[in-house]
């Protein structure tokens, strides 16, 4: 799947990892984000990408320093993607021709793994 200058290349349906993204840094903690591609025949078709942290607090607060620190999802400098994420934790957005959803998922338990996790995809 990988070919040897590090991007997607393949004739079918593969997945592509790539783990040589910037980090993500916030409250002392240094993770790496998840990112998939899914390609059809040369295309991109799917593209995942997920940031996992801890929290202390769930508050609003906090959360608003969490998309703060998440500067490369540009989607959370709109003021519209913010909000949505603040009320339900969520942001969906469908048109003719693909599907795009960032979500934010707060673990159940105090300092348990929460991520935010964008995903856009085209439609068959």
């Amino acid at each position: 799947m990988n070919s040897r200058n590090g991007y997607p290349d393949t004739t079918g349906i593969e997945y592509f990892e790539n783990r040589d993204q910037p980090y993500f840094k916030f409250d002392d903690q240094v993770t790496l984000p998840a990112l998939s591609i899914i390609t059809d025949k040369n295309k991109i078709i799917e593209f995942y990408a997920a940031t996992i942290f801890t929290l202390a607090k769930h508050d609003r607060e906090t959360i608003i320093a969490v998309m703060d620190s998440l500067n490369p999802y540009d989607l959370l400098n709109q003021t519209e993607v913010r909000q949505a994420i603040l009320e339900t934790s969520r942001y969906y957005r469908e048109t003719e021709n693909f599907e795009e959803e960032l979500i934010l998922d707060l673990a159940e338990e105090e300092y348990g793994y929460s991520r935010m996790s964008y995903e856009i995809k085209i439609k068959k």
